[in-house]
């Protein structure tokens, strides 16, 4: 091997690096909300919640940008849409 060839490879090996610690940064941060967690939100880009045909408590995600730009997953508890329907 020549140093081109070694260089070469170093190089790639630090961009291939660089490109799984850039992939790692972007994976939205994974919580579930508590009473009383002090929660930055910028902008909230999707809320949704399971589907439920009655009245009942179901799991909700709320997906966001905080004020670093980070997008964050949030998982809590509220009442399903049917509840609001006054059914």
């Amino acid at each position: 091997m020549n140093i081109k060839t070694i260089s070469a490879i170093a190089v790639f090996a630090t961009a291939s690096f660089g490109a799984v610690a850039a992939q790692a940064a972007a994976a939205p941060v994974q919580d579930t909300y508590h009473y009383g967690q002090h929660l930055d939100i910028q902008k909230v880009l999707a809320d949704n919640a399971d589907n439920s045909m009655t009245c009942q408590v179901v799991g909700a995600h709320m997906t966001y940008l905080d004020s670093q730009h980070q997008e964050h997953v949030l998982n809590y508890r509220r009442m399903a849409e049917v509840c609001n329907l006054g059914e």
